[in-house]
């Protein structure tokens, strides 16, 4: 009961801490027969992981100290920080941390609590060898010594395996010290996520968030920021608020040069962020410029090269050391499902041969079936190869898949009209074997809409009528908080526990789906891949409904990255046994397709920052907003010029309709602007450099509405776009707008209409989206 509070991954690593104790020398070759409780004190050999959990430290004191001095900043000017109250920066040199704990009774007052913990010990100690968090824990506390010895470590294990130990772990290591840390993810709901998580592990006080957006505690020692956030904040932390910024924004804006003195870990959730064309070199950007002192805990569970990675973060910012795995703690299993001619009857079958090493025998055509066969056995040779070609040779005369797969593959798989029909017996058969909830991976936002409406219209209902009172409930706080964002085509779907999700929904929809999802109130969320990104979102079944997608090129393959990201979804730690991922049969792609992807393996993390910095085409960004045309903007027309620059980045929509005509200043800025794109463009073609320049004036006066104060019905109800499109749309406008209030280079007119920009479109519903 006294460490209820502590999450379960905490709990395992604390179990782990029993085991070494049992395995130390200070209980097996002790003649004094010493107890559990008497070597947690003294054992040498589990003091790594003594220090992590039970040191205390003046922690209350420097949070105080925060405190004030955040006050202060709120208050007015601020004033430098008195040496004595700066903690000193990680010492380069000498004695560790551990060699410093000579007498371990006087490490603190957070080492009292060990008595408490230990009293427990004598009872948890027969169990420990059947508690199912031990089969990562090698990785787990290696992670965490490199840490606590002052190495940065990358991180790459699948989903579930302790990566959120060992981020618990370190930060109880350095917040009992007294110090901060900065916890980075990529989206603002992975952000608001963890803030729930990491108050309820270290309390409401102890934890701090910044969005953009939203500033919440900032002066606590922990803070959890996206990572564009933390990128701003080190490249202004050597300057104070720019003029015109006061109060709040100030504060949360403008980072003082101390401000990251007593900062001791920065952790980079899904650091495999760093290969994304479009936003990887913020990324990059932040490991170049964190201070030395601070070390760097990157983790991802799709990195195929992480040793490349520690290699460059060990040249750019200090020893980085790695820990990887491929034991996923949950088993994930592989299914192929389809259905009959009739579309009255779907069949799940395994996708993988026994092993995993090829396609299995009953989904490939029985025309290559002997060649395969073959092919396989003698790969495999000996014994083992006679299995192999055993096993292909019992299914080699017929197999039940064999009249499906002999029909041409257009008449095999249904249209997209039939396949709604087809996701019905699909739900059907999933639900009746126990495998949701489950969330449905769909590549056209459309499509995810068109199928969470017709199912519930085909007799799909998952919930009972208990759940659909929670659900309305929800729905109503909805509509009284955010009106806009509700979907009403789309509730009746949600009262029947099936839901869409796609970048095309605003963020308050999304927001309700997820947490309904987590509650387990929904069964079903059909979803474009944006969802696979980290969201904490974790079902029994994942769903692939196509292994192409259209991409800027045309059609192409799933990137295995991008699958393993969606399948990683399935399997939940402490609920599930086995995750199930299930490919779809597709109009697109034939059952081997899957097999080839999987069989290619990961990609590897490449730099991004030759492409870009802080936009698609950097150069491209500074000769537009130091072009004489734009400096003398009133500030909704350059709103309007700012979003045309930054439309490559958030849309690509051909036929694209918006009712505002970009005013005459604005429209006369852009023309003037269009001369120079085309000389940049000349420029790169004969310099053999394929970056996109881009200018869209189709959406300028768009953004110049929104910022001159239009409602959000009004941008909605006249523009062909999504309304997740149009709001990512004036999102990018803000976040170029930031960028240029805070770049000295630029003349301060064009700073101060931009600051004018800021406060006048960063409002709801674009507030609620990541800046």
């Amino acid at each position: 009961p006294e460490h209820d509070d502590m999450s379960k991954s905490c709990q395992g690593l604390f179990v782990e801490f029993v085991k070494c104790l049992r395995e130390s020398d200070c209980m097996k070759a002790s003649v004094e027969h010493r107890s559990v409780t008497e070597c947690a004190k003294v054992s040498e050999e589990c003091a790594g992981l003594r220090y992590t959990f039970f040191r205390g430290g003046d922690a209350a004191g420097a949070r105080a100290r925060r405190a004030a001095a955040a006050k202060g900043r709120l208050a007015g000017p601020r004033s430098p920080r008195p040496k004595q109250d700066v903690p000193k920066p990680r010492p380069t040199s000498g004695k560790t941390a551990r060699q410093k704990e000579q007498n371990p009774t006087d490490a603190g007052p957070g080492f009292a609590r060990l008595q408490k913990f230990a009293e427990a010990l004598e009872g948890l100690t027969p169990t420990i060898d059947r508690s199912p968090t031990t089969t990562a824990t090698a990785d787990v506390i290696k992670a965490i010594k490199y840490i606590v010895r002052g190495r940065s470590v990358v991180v790459s294990a699948p989903t579930g395996s302790g990566k959120t130990a060992i981020a618990e772990a370190c930060m109880r290591h350095f917040l009992g010290a007294g110090r901060r840390i900065i916890y980075t993810t990529p989206l603002k709901a992975l952000s608001n996520q963890k803030l729930v998580e990491m108050r309820q592990r270290f309390g409401v006080e102890a934890v701090g968030l910044q969005t953009g957006d939203a500033s919440v505690n900032i002066a606590a020692p922990l803070v959890i920021m996206t990572t564009e956030i933390l990128r701003n904040q080190l490249y202004r932390s050597r300057t104070m608020a720019p003029d015109g910024v006061e109060g709040a924004e100030a504060a949360t804006d403008a980072a003082g040069d101390d401000d990251f003195e007593d900062v001791a870990l920065v952790v980079l959730d899904e650091v495999h962020y760093l290969g994304d064309p479009w936003r990887g070199s913020v990324w990059e950007e932040v490991l170049i410029n964190l201070p030395p002192h601070i070390l760097v805990l990157g983790m991802s569970a799709t990195v195929k090269n992480p040793g490349d990675l520690a290699g460059w973060i060990r040249q750019v910012h200090g020893e980085c050391s790695v820990v990887s795995s491929t034991h996923r703690p949950v088993p994930l299993t592989w299914h192929y499902c389809h259905a009959d001619a009739e579309l009255a009857r779907a069949r799940l079958k395994p996708l993988l041969a026994r092993g995993g090493r090829r396609l299995h025998p009953s989904l490939v055509h029985p025309s290559a079936r002997g060649k395969q066969g073959e092919a396989g056995a003698a790969a495999a040779g000996g014994q083992r190869g006679r299995r192999v070609l055993d096993e292909l040779v019992s299914v080699g005369e017929r197999t039940e898949e064999d009249d499906w797969l002999s029909v041409p593959r257009a008449r095999r798989v249904p249209s997209m009209a039939q396949g709604r029909s087809m996701m019905v017996v699909v739900v059907r058969l999933l639900n009746s074997k126990g495998m949701l909830p489950a969330l449905w991976f769909c590549f056209s936002r459309r499509e995810c809409d068109l199928c969470a409406i017709a199912l519930p219209t085909q007799g799909i209902d998952l919930t009972t009528p208990k759940e659909r009172e929670a659900i309305q409930r929800h729905i109503d706080l909805a509509r009284e908080g955010a009106p806009e964002a509700v979907r009403e085509d789309l509730v009746p779907s949600l009262l029947a526990g099936i839901a869409s999700h796609h970048a095309g929904c605003l963020p308050a929809w999304k927001t309700l789906v997820e947490h309904l999802f987590q509650q387990g109130l929904l069964k079903l969320v059909i979803a474009t891949e944006t969802l696979a990104a980290g969201i904490n979102m974790p079902a029994r079944t994942s769903l692939i409904s196509t292994m192409t997608r259209r991409s800027g090129e045309g059609f192409a393959a799933l990137r295995h990255n991008d699958l393993q990201q969606m399948a990683g979804r399935a399997g939940r730690r402490g609920y599930d046994t086995e995750g199930h991922c299930v490919v779809v049969a597709s109009k697109w792609d034939e059952p081997s397709a899957a097999w080839e992807v999987l069989k290619g393996g990961p990609e590897p993390l490449e730099s991004q920052a030759a492409r870009q910095l802080h936009g698609g085409n950097e150069l491209w960004l500074a000769l537009a907003l130091t072009h004489a045309a734009l400096q003398d903007l009133a500030p909704e027309h350059l709103a309007g010029a700012l979003a045309a620059l930054a439309a490559g980045d958030a849309l690509s929509r051909p036929g694209l309709r918006v009712a505002y005509p970009a005013a005459p200043a604005a429209a006369a800025a852009l023309e003037a602007l269009e001369g120079a794109r085309l000389e940049l463009e000349r420029a790169q073609a004969g310099a053999g450099v394929e970056v996109p320049v881009t200018l869209d004036a189709r959406v300028a006066g768009l953004a110049q509405a929104w910022a001159a104060g239009a409602s959000w019905a009004q941008l909605a109800a006249d523009s062909s776009l999504d309304d997740g499109d149009v709001a990512r749309l004036l999102m990018r406008t803000v976040d170029l707008a930031r960028q240029a209030a805070h770049c000295e280079q630029l003349l301060p007119e064009l700073r101060a209409a931009a600051r004018k920009v800021v406060r006048a479109m960063d409002r709801s519903p674009i507030s609620d989206l990541v800046h």
